[in-house]
């Protein structure tokens, strides 16, 4: 495909990916880096290479890659909340949630910004500023669970499991099929010592013949 059309950049970045598929990112370094010298504009193919470099453990080449992608297009939210996520694997997390934050400022109401912004300032030991971006996405979407999803990454990380198994509580609330949320939710009840509540919680999923399939594949694992 990338030989029948040179100019199509999704044709290149598939290219790419299969070529770091496969252990060859030398290749796949030197595949991108021709494309965006005949295409600089080809942001996401810049975003790609930044990726491969990290992977080889070129970091200060990443890094200087990524910072010239975040400069040129600051009014792109999309762009910006990437970046952000090339910082994390950088392990800038201050960086990263720089960008985070300016994704957040130019899409308001989009959640990933703020999920991401919280888990940036978990790493950064800043739990107290986490759990309050969590609870104001709680607040500002509160038939979402994205919210409540996030507080609880939060207090598992922290190995709190009983404000864990309550918070995925509220967020299994919000979803109208039995999934992952209620699952975690008794998964934490287990890790926190609580076998009865937890017990009672799978026999009520139990007694309903609604979502077998999931229920049945969560009990297998």
């Amino acid at each position: 495909a990338h030989d029948a059309d040179p100019n199509s950049e999704i044709a290149a970045l598939a290219y790419a990916q299969s070529l770091v598929a496969e252990g060859k990112t030398a290749d796949a370094i030197q595949l991108l880096d021709s494309n965006i010298r005949n295409h600089p504009d080809w942001t996401r193919a810049q975003e790609a290479l930044a990726s491969v470099h990290i992977r080889a453990g070129e970091k200060e080449k990443a890094r200087t890659l990524v910072d010239s992608i975040a400069r040129a297009r600051p009014d792109d939210a999309g762009t910006q909340f990437r970046t952000g996520a090339l910082y994390n694997n950088l392990g800038d997390f201050a960086a990263a949630l720089e960008r985070f934050q300016r994704a957040q400022a130019l899409k308001p109401d989009a959640a990933e910004p703020r999920v991401n912004i919280a888990l940036a300032q978990a790493r950064m030991g800043r739990m107290d500023d986490a759990h309050a971006t969590a609870q104001a996405l709680q607040k500002d979407h509160p038939r979402n669970p994205v919210g409540w999803a996030l507080e609880v990454e939060l207090l598992r990380s922290a190995q709190k499991w009983r404000e864990a198994a309550a918070a995925f509580g509220k967020a299994a609330a919000l979803e109208p099929a039995l999934g992952a949320n209620a699952f975690r939710q008794h998964d934490s009840l287990l890790r926190a010592g609580a076998t009865d509540e937890a017990e009672k919680l799978l026999q009520g999923w139990l007694a309903s013949p609604e979502n077998e399939a999931n229920l049945s594949l969560y009990l297998g694992e």
